[in-house]
């Protein structure tokens, strides 16, 4: 059972619910606080307990944001509280989810800590296209890169895995797709497979596939401020379908009203068809922060439909 005194950073995955682990949903249903990043799915939030604070520290890429040593400050102000803190983290916290960082400033201010891995975002995005980060014989290595540098620092792109025909999953690159293009065009004449995923493993997922000729007139509509993942190799096949994305009703969107159990039960369901659910009902008692964080995406959210259980 979780401890007071105690910061748990949290990962939960790339987005679809159903891929938290049993620690990570432990966790949240126990949490007196939760500081949240912003590509967390607002379902998953929706699991903790009503009295619950919520607390947004989620940074927009290239936008005004929250500082990471402002939530650092904020780690250490609850952590230092007799209460079980909860920093989640969408995706990996060990994969570009500066997790170092958070560690070393609880270890400095003598504050306990429990680590619970998620999915990564490459892993879940190659899973939900259908194909593998490897394949014996063809991919038998995978490279994780970060497109986002500080202060739009251009760095070079390491592709020697992709020259030795392995992966190279670079996490949010999409502002610097072409630089990235560039990069590999300046290293081999050989025209890499890329898959662009936007949204990964949501009902809002896009899949652009292509290569690196034609990739960027293929995304020329995607929101550049959509969390996307990008895959380059051989690993990349364009002419197989998304399992995910024939789902019967991907792309639906569907606020459940009612109790909170059977509506927590009836949205659960709805992600089997590739649905995004969240969902609406009276607490008994619930937190200031849980009622706006609720509000704010009821008010921001064009559903399909609402179902009442």
């Amino acid at each position: 059972m979780p401890v007071m005194n105690k910061v748990y950073l949290v990962g939960v995955g790339p987005g679809d619910p159903r891929l938290i682990t049993r620690r990570a949903e432990q966790l949240i249903k126990t949490a007196d606080v939760i500081l949240y990043d912003r590509l967390v799915n607002p379902f998953i939030i929706q699991l903790s307990h009503p009295n619950a604070d919520l607390i947004n520290v989620g940074k927009t890429p290239y936008h005004k944001q929250i500082k990471q040593d402002e939530i650092n400050k904020l780690i250490v102000q609850y952590g230092k509280t007799n209460k079980v803190i909860v920093r989640l983290k969408g995706g990996d916290p060990a994969i570009f989810g500066r997790v170092d960082e958070e560690i070393e400033v609880l270890e400095n201010h003598d504050i306990s800590y429990e680590i619970v891995p998620g999915i990564t975002t490459a892993s879940a995005a190659a899973s939900y296209q259908s194909h593998g980060l490897t394949r014996r014989g063809t991919a038998n290595q995978i490279t994780f890169v970060t497109g986002h540098f500080q202060k739009d620092k251009e760095e070079p792109l390491k592709i020697q895995s992709l020259l030795d025909g392995g992966t190279i999953a670079v996490y949010m690159g999409l502002k610097r797709l072409p630089h990235l293009i560039s990069e590999i065009k300046s290293q081999t004449d050989q025209t890499y497979e890329i898959a662009v995923i936007s949204n990964v493993s949501l009902a809002s997922q896009q899949t652009y596939k292509g290569n690196i000729l034609t990739i960027e007139s293929m995304i020329r509509e995607i929101d550049k401020q959509s969390p996307a993942l990008i895959l380059i190799g051989e690993i990349v096949n364009s002419d197989r379908a998304s399992w995910f994305e024939k789902l019967p009703r991907f792309g639906e969107k569907i606020l459940v009203k009612g109790h909170y159990q059977e509506a927590l039960e009836k949205a659960w369901s709805l992600y089997d068809q590739g649905i995004w659910s969240f969902i609406s009902t009276e607490y008994e008692e619930q937190s200031n922060s849980r009622l706006q964080f609720e509000q704010s995406i009821i008010e921001h959210t064009i559903f399909d439909e609402v179902v009442e259980v």
